[in-house]
């Protein structure tokens, strides 16, 4: 069973006009050179969304590091550090590996994407010029800036922009009111475009996608720019990579089968972290929901607990992102661990490739 975000109030429409018609003026201030955008030093390749959060962003760039790190490229991801408390800003966050702060400042993205990646350096800060900058001084030669889209200040030579497969542009309605961040003409913007979640048939295909193959309404959309400026177009799907033990121990997967678990998350999308350990035979008794970045507490380890007692879980399973926020208190969790897979990769990053040439950044 496929989950879908739930969406917000249609009531709240007219905030959602407010809304888009301000993220117009914004980006057209842009487009028009009416507001100064910074060069970085290094390429940049920004990776974003129209729509807030569930797209699957973090396991997008902790993919392209990977890729990118075993082409030679020393690798800086910078972000804006969502729902981290710094006293300092820039902040670096991990450097060739070694962890340099904790999530409460950095955020749980950022400390998730510095464990996970093969990164040369993980910096944050509001002003993203500056963390970019910080990240190439530490020796970075390309910056992968992640949930970019919007952020205008800082120039990109690549522009990869994710689409859910199945609701590209959730109920076409802005924030409140719906999920969109800005216009859906902004997608002229877009390079490539990745279409997340997508159905096994277009995530096996080995190159790019066609107009045809599209969702309608991305089809639409796309249809109206013309051929040569029209972004490439490759889908992608989500699959357990892994299931960690508290240890940090690899398990096998089948270890799910049957088995009594308490699901616990604060993600976008938890009906779709629910769906996935079904499917790998796992036995939901519970699972403690909770909102995008939720800081967990003493009284969500005592819930926790209370609910391993009563349903007599075999074992309690969250996301990578949620046990950089895990609780005192409560029992240490197995960690599923999700990974990108796309059939059109060879042809993807060649392309990447040839335009990072395009823009000087060769490896080294």
């Amino acid at each position: 069973m496929r989950s879908r975000r739930r969406e917000p109030s249609p009531f709240l429409a007219p905030l959602g006009w407010l809304y888009m018609g301000l993220s117009a003026l914004h980006h057209t201030s842009y487009d028009h050179g009416l507001r100064k955008v910074n060069q970085a030093s290094v390429p940049v390749i920004s990776v974003g969304n129209l729509t807030a959060g569930g797209t699957g962003k973090t396991p997008t760039v902790a993919w392209l590091c990977r890729r990118l790190a075993a082409s030679g490229y020393r690798v800086g991801i910078v972000s804006r550090g969502h729902g981290g408390k710094r006293s300092e800003d820039p902040l670096l966050v991990a450097r060739e590996g070694t962890l340099l702060s904790s999530s409460r400042e950095a955020g749980d993205e950022p400390l998730e994407l510095a464990r996970r990646c093969p990164a040369h350096a993980v910096a944050v800060g509001l002003e993203r010029i500056e963390a970019a900058r910080m990240a190439a001084a530490e020796g970075a030669d390309l910056i992968l800036l992640d949930d970019g889209f919007q952020h205008r200040r800082l120039a990109r030579d690549l522009n990869i922009l994710l689409l859910d497969a199945e609701a590209p542009f959730g109920s076409g309605r802005g924030l409140p009111a719906g999920m969109l961040r800005e216009p859906r003409a902004g997608l002229r913007r877009a390079d490539l475009i990745l279409l997340t979640r997508a159905t096994a048939e277009l995530a096996d295909s080995e190159e790019f996608l066609d107009l045809e193959r599209l969702p309608g309404a991305l089809t639409r959309q796309l249809a109206d720019i013309p051929a040569a400026a029209r972004p490439h177009v490759v889908a992608a799907r989500h699959q357990p990579r892994a299931l960690r033990s508290p240890s940090g121990a690899e398990v096998p997967l089948e270890a799910l089968e049957r088995a009594r678990i308490v699901a616990v998350s604060g993600i976008a999308r938890p009906g779709a972290f629910e769906n996935t350990l079904r499917s790998l035979g796992a036995r939901v008794t519970a699972h403690l929901a909770r909102r995008d970045h939720y800081v967990y507490d003493l009284r969500d380890a005592a819930e926790i607990v209370r609910l391993c007692a009563k349903h007599r879980a075999k074992m309690v399973i969250t996301t990578a992102k949620d046990l950089e926020r895990w609780p005192e208190g409560a029992p240490r969790p197995h960690v599923l661990e999700i990974e990108l897979q796309l059939g059109a990769e060879h042809p993807l990053l060649a392309w990447i490739a040839e335009r990072l040439r395009a823009a000087g950044g060769g490896v080294r």
